[in-house]
């Protein structure tokens, strides 16, 4: 859970409120290696849950990485897609990166 509150352009901000923010991580690649995979899960799930723990409890809008842009899920969603590029062997590609704020409603970056 993280706490965030929208900038509301000239009307100021929204009431600071919480979600059970999840995320979603989408790698491809062209080969995958001899176990059949391109990626282990449990490297992905344990690299996530890395970058979770930064944001778990907080007010999103006082994380450095957010905290001179409104911390909208799109903006949530590339924090978490520059907090993950880089940190996959060379040919396995990080497609795009999606967060969920609320039961059904999605929002995605990628470069």
């Amino acid at each position: 859970m993280a706490r965030h509150q929208l900038r509301l352009g000239d009307e100021g901000l929204e009431p600071l409120h919480e979600h059970n923010w999840r995320v979603r991580v989408e790698l491809e690649g062209e080969e995958l290696g001899q176990d059949g995979l391109l990626v282990d899960f449990v490297k992905v799930k344990k690299l996530l849950a890395e970058i979770a723990d930064k944001l778990k409890g907080k007010d999103l809008g006082k994380v450095a990485e957010l905290a001179d842009k409104s911390p909208s899920a799109e903006n949530v969603a590339r924090y978490f897609y520059e907090q993950f590029r880089g940190r996959f062997e060379a040919d396995v590609r990080l497609a795009a990166v999606r967060v969920e704020e609320a039961p059904g409603c999605w929002a995605g970056y990628r470069a």
